[in-house]
């Protein structure tokens, strides 16, 4: 299926998030677009599998973009990013932390079209589950995924968008898969995306997923589930 971009443009001058925004819009590469006034209030709503790209201003007042996209590599390490600015100061800070470019401002539409199709093709080299499920091919990344849960002869994914996508596969077949993207097994039914567990339920033995669902764990992973939540809230 095709790639629909989700784009965060983080800007503190409205009319540069404006212009950006139109470029997106127009050039092409399907998308869509969610604007932020501060690296703060991005940072807020941020978590792993969140966005495809980040176009981040540099020069904002508050926390910098440099620092947010810091912040944003100790969650997600792999979400392309982008820096638009009007200078090229912090191009060596941008190299470390993996930028796929700079866009200077004032910034042409050309600029854009190609930071888009860099991103998608940056989006392929992230690890994803590849299936065929009713004659549509998905590639779902495995950052996107909260969990999966078998039911009956489907495996149900739970993704972080509110959908939900159904495959045949057997969910032991596809251990090897989810444990190398750091899924945890809480359950014979269930891989869990540690990014997106918020708290541990002890008596009722669930799992508080980002979204509200809970997700069961069996007694013997019980201290297992319990270094894992602790690890994300000291994160």
């Amino acid at each position: 299926m095709d790639t629909v971009l989700r784009v965060a443009v983080c800007d503190d001058d409205s009319m540069e998030r404006a212009i950006l925004q139109k470029h997106i819009m127009e050039c092409g590469v399907p998308a869509v677009c969610t604007l932020f006034s501060s690296a703060e209030e991005l940072l807020e709503e941020y978590y792993a599998g969140r966005f495809d790209l980040v176009i981040m201003d540099i020069y904002m007042m508050g926390m910098d973009g440099v620092e947010a996209v810091n912040r944003i590599r100790e969650k997600d390490k792999t979400v392309p990013v982008a820096f638009a600015t009007s200078s090229k100061e912090h191009a060596l800070d941008g190299f470390r932390m993996g930028a796929l470019c700079y866009l200077e401002k004032p910034i042409l539409r050309e600029a854009v079209t190609e930071l888009l199709r860099k991103a998608v093709a940056a989006l392929a080299l992230i690890p994803h589950l590849e299936f065929t499920y009713d004659r549509t091919t998905y590639q779902i990344p495995f950052n996107r995924i909260m969990y999966a849960e078998r039911q009956r002869n489907l495996v149900l994914l739970y993704l972080e968008d509110g959908s939900v996508c159904k495959m045949t596969e057997r969910l032991n077949d596809m251990a090897d898969a989810f444990e190398r993207n750091d899924f945890f097994r809480s359950h014979q039914s269930y891989y869990v995306n540690p990014e997106y567990v918020q708290g541990l339920d002890t008596e009722l033995m669930t799992l508080q997923m980002r979204n509200g669902d809970m997700v069961h764990v069996t007694r013997r992973k019980l201290p297992a589930a319990r270094a894992l939540v602790n690890k994300g809230q000291d994160a």
